[in-house]
């Protein structure tokens, strides 16, 4: 992966992202766009299962996201 892929994965990821880790899904997926993807989706969906969303208002209203 060269600085250009780097940089471009750090500035949709985050810089506290770790670049071994980037490293290893580069050389597997081959695309920076496919890596981004799969982490933001994995992002996503431990999101989803630790914190189910829920939002109540006494007497008016109540949803539940699981």
């Amino acid at each position: 992966m060269d600085a250009a892929v780097r940089a471009w994965l750090t500035s949709h990821l985050g810089t506290t992202t770790d670049q071994a880790n980037l490293d290893l899904r580069y050389a597997r997926l081959r695309t920076a766009r496919a890596v981004a993807i799969e982490i933001l989706r994995e992002r996503l969906a431990a999101l989803i299962s630790d914190q189910p969303s829920t939002l109540a208002v006494t007497g008016v209203v109540s949803l539940l996201q699981r």
